[in-house]
C-alpha cells in the first residue's frame, strides 16, 4: 500500500525528494523527514496476528518452492520441509535474526509504537480494506480511478486450520498487545 501512495505522489511531484523503503516504521519517516511528518496524513493497517503469521509461513513457503529465497529467511529445506507448527515452535526458541515468524520486525512495537500510536490519522484494518482504503481516498481526494492491487497474494486454507492450542497460545502472547489494542479474537 505505501508503494501505491508513493508513486501517486511521485506522479503529482509532491514526495520526488522524499526517499521512502516498503514497510519503513513510523519513527524512521518521522526522524528522516520531520517537516512532511507533520503534514502528512498518517496511517497504517493492522492484519489478525494469527492471520498475519499463516500468510508470511505460506509466502515464504510457496517462494521456496520456486527457489526464490532471502537472507533473512530460515534455510530454505526448512520452509520446504518444516510443518507449520514445527516453524511456530523454532520462532519461540531461536535467538537468531531469522527466528521466522516472530521476529521483532513483525511484532506490535517495532511497526507503530506506542507513542507514536496517538499521531497517526487512521488505524485499518486488512479485513476490511476495501472500506478504509475508500476513506483514505477521501480523506486524501485520490479519485477512484486509483485502485488498491493485491500483490503477494497466497492460495491458502483459512488460518485456523493452520492452528493447535500450542501454537495458536504462542502468536496469542507474543501479539498480546496487536490482540487487546484492535480487538482481534482467533476465529474458527
Amino acid at each position: 500500500m505505501l508503494k501505491f501512495f508513493i508513486n501517486l505522489h511521485r506522479q503529482e511531484k509532491c514526495i520526488d525528494q522524499l526517499s521512502f523503503e516498503l514497510h519503513t516504521p513510523f519513527e524512521k519517516v518521522k526522524t528522516q523527514h520531520p517537516m512532511q511528518y507533520r503534514n502528512f496524513f498518517k496511517f497504517t493497517f493492522v492484519r489478525n496476528p494469527w492471520d498475519r503469521v499463516v500468510s508470511l509461513y505460506e509466502y515464504r513457503r510457496q517462494e521456496a518452492l520456486k527457489g526464490v529465497w532471502h537472507p533473512s529467511w530460515p534455510p530454505i529445506q526448512e520452509l520446504i520441509h518444516d510443518s507449520f507448527d514445527d516453524n511456530i515452535i523454532k520462532s519461540v526458541q531461536s535467538n537468531s535474526p531469522e527466528c521466522l515468524y516472530l521476529e521483532p520486525a513483525y511484532t506490535d512495537n517495532y511497526w507503530l509504537p506506542r507513542n507514536i500510536l496517538r499521531e497517526v490519522n487512521f488505524i485499518g484494518k486488512f479485513e476490511s480494506i476495501k472500506k478504509d482504503f475508500a476513506y483514505i481516498k477521501h480523506v486524501l481526494q485520490i479519485d477512484d480511478a486509483h485502485i488498491l492491487s493485491h500483490s503477494n497474494e497466497t492460495k491458502r486454507k483459512h488460518y485456523s486450520e493452520y492452528y493447535n492450542d500450542n501454537t495458536r497460545k504462542i502468536v496469542a502472547d507474543k501479539y498480546a498487545t496487536d490482540i487487546q489494542l484492535f480487538g482481534y479474537k482467533f476465529e474458527d
